[in-house]
């Protein structure tokens, strides 16, 4: 069918009327919703300063074999920041963190460094309360090598000082505070700290007849250029210590980190294993401690498979003192073994190693009692003055043994927790059973 011929004024019409259809499509076109808000809103996302740099970068000329594929762990590290900004990645050589009167127990490996530190937020934390279960105190002093601890000006300007303990001899002025009672250093530059370590087991000689394994070293460093102090490390930045009856009691006046090394000299063969270790940091008073000049213990009696020993006078005061003492669950433990037994020789200042190598043992696994040695607490002697006395049988006859006397912990319920946890141990003395009935 032919369309129809429009006239000049007709097709003019049409055109406009066209024009007019298509402006009004496109007009509803753009009020659709999904275009609503385009122009009205703002990008959430944020204004990059960097997109010129990144549209600058030759990506292109990156070669593949250039590329390193990276282990898990791998931490990216970011367009300009460097390390220090970001954090180090730790390694399996950085120091492990001491918490105050937290123990730690390690493997020492021969020839093996074990690093740890003690952080600069720790030593100026908050002091511990000063727990203890007894009556009456026992405080530290300095070997006589080294001077004394309480008094001594020269002391006061050691960076390191060796510790003993001894009994207070004015322990009825000190009842507010008993037990461990270092000096913390009054400075406000300076804090005490005391680095403490027990050895729990050691290399096993191939021979009865051999002398026991050399013990470990404690290295001590306050130097930002020794961070694992140790052998071969510059002794200008360190000081070293030897463990004695595998333990060691350093007080150290700190200003900030200090770094610790731990380790176990190489051995020839005729020594096989390792050395297991607890070690200790505290800013209140040391975690492990030993007497090596008093064995507090005597020889009451013995048969020819029992003995009786008792402590020394604990105390001679005549007051609340005295009573707390006779009333008291009694506080200290012991360990025997025949002297001719060399296991313990090496290990004779340590609780945990007390523990694990002596032939009778008050205390095993961390202070649980073995019930092998009786305690209680007397008047008996001339003096009336208190005592603990123990009783354990199992004894061969016409024996000598070694016999040593320890206080498990603190003697609080804390136990291994808290100030002093790490338990006392006091120097061996010997005492013999009888031949026959």
């Amino acid at each position: 069918m032919p369309l129809p011929k429009l006239s000049p004024l007709q097709s003019r019409l049409a055109a406009s009327l066209m024009a007019s259809i298509m402006i009004l499509l496109l007009y509803l076109t753009f009020l659709s919703p999904q275009f609503a808000y385009a122009a009205d809103v703002d990008s959430i996302r944020p204004e990059d300063h960097n997109h010129e740099r990144l549209q600058d970068m030759r990506t292109w000329e990156l070669d593949i074999d250039d590329l390193q594929i990276r282990a898990e762990g791998y931490e990216a590290e970011f367009l300009g920041y460097d390390r220090s900004i970001i954090g180090r990645v730790p390694t399996a050589d950085d120091p492990t963190a001491l918490i105050n009167n937290r123990v730690v127990t390690t493997n020492v490996e021969q020839g093996q460094t074990i690093p740890f530190s003690f952080l600069n937020a720790s030593l100026w934390g908050a002091l511990s309360p000063q727990a203890s279960g007894l009556p009456s105190s026992v405080r530290l002093r300095t070997r006589a090598t080294e001077g004394d601890f309480y008094g001594d000006d020269n002391t006061e300007n050691a960076d390191t000082v060796l510790l003993d303990f001894q009994e207070d001899e004015d322990a009825e002025h000190q009842h507010s505070n008993p037990v461990l009672q270092p000096r913390q250093s009054t400075s406000t530059s300076t804090r005490t700290l005391y680095v403490t370590v027990n050895v729990c087991t050691q290399p096993q000689a191939a021979d009865a007849n051999l002398e026991p394994p050399p013990q470990l070293e404690l290295y001590i460093s306050q130097s930002e250029k020794n961070k694992n102090p140790g052998p071969g490390q510059d002794s200008n930045t360190q000081q070293a210590y030897s463990l004695e009856g595998g333990a060691a009691m350093v007080a150290v006046n700190a200003s900030g980190d200090v770094y610790i090394g731990l380790t176990g000299r190489n051995l020839t063969g005729n020594y096989t294993g390792t050395w297991n270790a607890q070690i200790a940091a505290s800013i209140d008073a040391p975690y492990h401690s030993y007497n090596s000049t008093e064995s507090n213990l005597v020889l009451v009696d013995s048969d020819s498979g029992a003995a009786l020993l008792v402590t020394n006078d604990l105390t001679n005061n005549n007051g609340t003192i005295y009573d707390e003492w006779v009333n008291i669950t009694p506080p200290f433990t012991m360990f025997a073994s025949k002297t001719s037994d060399t296991s313990m020789m090496g290990l004779e200042y340590s609780y945990c190693g007390l523990e694990k190598v002596a032939d009778i043992a008050g205390t095993i696994n961390g202070g649980q009692s073995t019930g092998k040695v009786e305690v209680s607490m007397t008047t008996r002697g001339e003096d009336n003055n208190p005592k603990q006395q123990f009783y354990f049988g199992g004894l061969s006859p016409g024996t000598s043994y070694y016999g040593i006397m320890a206080m498990n912990g603190n003697a609080t319920a804390l136990g291994r927790e808290g100030v002093g946890g790490g338990g006392q141990v006091w120097k061996a003395m010997t005492f013999s059973t009888l031949s026959g009935m």
